[in-house]
């Protein structure tokens, strides 16, 4: 057991942003759950998975209950007489009551507290009449109730056979079994999506519906549900899910052990959940500084890895979660070596590299608001890896902006690598903010790539405007499809204070368009800042577009085609 907390995340209005919130609007899959009001909502079935007091079977679901004082009901059963099933939460613990309509009635009850607000896998196995209840994965063996039904084929979600006691919360992935499965199955296969055609599977609601009264069944029993007293067919009932998303928290600033940012990042690793995020929640007012002795382990599998999840992260005073490097001999600060992972909000001081991808399958990385000083090497390095969005980020400048930061090192640095997106809207926050303080060294170098775009970048200058950069500029070497800048001011780059070479210098390329930069002028407003070096240098380029830009205060030419 880890003595770090393992958290689910999030209902309605908080369930949405938490969810953006962790993955800052990137959609893994078309998660969705179903909201239940309480009063009147819940899912009717023509026909469902029978219940049989003395049979076998699986019933699981995830849950986000707002209320839990009372009764809520998550399923029930019924024939159709008096004979009934019902399976509840009653003040924060699960219950199963049984009545055969005749004589006999009684129930099992749980002990395992299920929380309010808090997303929780609920699962009752039944065996030849006798129930376990399972919370998240952990089980306990309850026995048999007094009282026992025969089949029971009338089935409903989120209320009783009395329509009372309705559930009131989220709801996502039902799944019902028609054998006993076991705890390590149940305690796995809780963070997957399945796919419907699994054996022994007789019912499965993915809830990842976005409009209508339907609830499908996708197995081939098609036991399909109808919401009933829902407000309308089209939202606000689906609201984003992340049940299936295993999130692994970070406690405390120690290098290793339980509660650490490493150890998040080694069972991160080992999760064969579908989604895997590490969030943070360190005691104290922050900074939060991580003082690393060895390197981390690689980031080998698809993983959100959000700083923001900090209570009292503030970028501007820098106030986050830091990883010091200063330990480590040719340390990196974060080695990705998957797919899809996305690394938000954090700081890192004095790593050789601060972020490095290096693999031709390394694709679809976020690297988005993070502060990378005092790098050695070069603060984010992208190598054979496509379709790569770094924006927000400070590199080599202080959080609020007017200060370098930076010492030796290459700010980002790309090579054979596609489709980049560098920056972004910058009223959004979305622009890179790079400074640097090695006259040998790029602020931005991209090489033998296709397809890169820089939008709303601040390069070289402070947010005022002025010149605390010494460095060479920004380099495009043998690439194609270049798109710096746009006709929307937003959009626009800014680059100036550079002392060697050119603010700007594209060889060897073809497709390019440069459109509405300020070179060598200032930000708040166009007064000259000035490059000590030529402008813009272009050599063996074809298919060129230089349109609006604003070229001011360079010691060598403007433009040199």
């Amino acid at each position: 057991m880890k003595s770090y907390r393992r958290t689910k995340a999030v209902a309605k209005a908080a369930a949405a942003a938490i969810y953006f919130f962790l993955f800052q609007g990137e959609v893994l899959a078309q998660d969705n759950s179903l909201q239940f009001d309480g009063t009147d909502d819940h899912i009717t079935f023509a026909s469902g998975p029978a219940f049989n007091g003395s049979g076998t079977m699986t019933f699981e679901a995830w849950i986000y209950p707002t209320n839990v004082t009372g009764i809520h009901t998550i399923a029930s059963w019924n024939d159709g007489g008096g004979g009934l099933a019902n399976f509840y939460i009653q003040n924060g613990v699960l219950e199963l009551f049984e009545d055969d309509g005749v004589v006999n009635s009684g129930g099992v009850v749980g002990t395992m507290t299920v929380n309010i607000n808090e997303w929780t896998h609920v699962a009752f196995v039944e065996t030849a009449g006798s129930f376990d209840f399972y919370v998240n994965g952990s089980g306990e063996s309850l026995g048999a109730p007094a009282g026992s039904t025969g089949t029971l084929a009338t089935y409903a979600l989120g209320t009783s056979n009395a329509g009372t006691n309705n559930f009131e919360g989220l709801m996502d992935e039902v799944r019902v079994w028609g054998i006993a499965q076991s705890q390590p199955t149940i305690d796995v296969q809780r963070f997957n999506a399945l796919v419907g055609n699994e054996s022994n599977l007789t019912a499965y609601y993915q809830f990842n519906e976005t409009t209508g009264t339907l609830l499908p069944d996708l197995t081939a029993s098609t036991f399909d549900g109808t919401l009933v007293n829902f407000p309308g067919s089209t939202d606000p009932n689906w609201v984003l899910s992340t049940a299936l998303t295993e999130i692994f928290t970070v406690t405390n600033t120690n290098d290793d052990f339980a509660g650490s940012f490493r150890q998040a990042i080694s069972d991160a690793n080992g999760s064969t959940a579908d989604n895997v995020a590490i969030s943070f929640d360190i005691a104290g007012g922050g900074p939060w500084i991580i003082s690393l002795a060895t390197q981390l382990p690689n980031i080998t599998r698809a993983l959100t890895i959000n700083g923001k999840s900090q209570p009292g992260w503030d970028f501007a005073t820098e106030n986050m979660v830091t990883l010091d490097l200063a330990a480590v001999t040719n340390g990196d600060g974060f080695i990705i070596s998957s797919p899809n992972v996305s690394v938000i909000g954090m700081k890192t001081l004095n790593a050789d590299f601060g972020i490095q991808i290096n693999g031709e399958t390394y694709d679809n990385a976020l690297i988005e608001s993070n502060i990378i000083n005092q790098n050695i090497v070069t603060a984010i390095d992208i190598i054979n890896a496509d379709n790569i969005t770094i924006k927000g980020n400070h590199i080599g400048v202080s959080g609020d902006g007017l200060f370098n930061q930076a010492t030796s090192g290459t700010g980002i640095s790309a090579s054979s690598s596609d489709n980049l997106m560098l920056g972004g809207n910058r009223s959004m926050g979305e622009g890179n903010h790079i400074v640097g303080n090695a006259f040998s060294s790029y602020l931005i170098v991209i090489s033998g790539s296709n397809a890169p775009t820089l939008h709303g970048n601040l390069v070289g200058l402070s947010v005022d405007g002025t010149d605390i950069t010494t460095s060479r500029g920004i380099s495009f070497n043998t690439t194609d499809n270049i798109v710096i800048g746009n006709l929307d001011d937003n959009l626009r780059n800014y680059v100036a204070g550079i002392d060697n070479l050119a603010a700007l210098s594209i060889t060897n390329g073809s497709g390019i368009d440069v459109v509405n930069n300020y070179i060598g002028a200032g930000i708040v407003d166009t007064h000259t800042v000035g490059n000590n070096v030529t402008g813009v240098s272009t050599s063996g380029i074809t298919n060129f577009t230089f349109e609006g830009n604003l070229i001011g205060g360079s010691t060598g030419q403007g433009l040199i085609l």
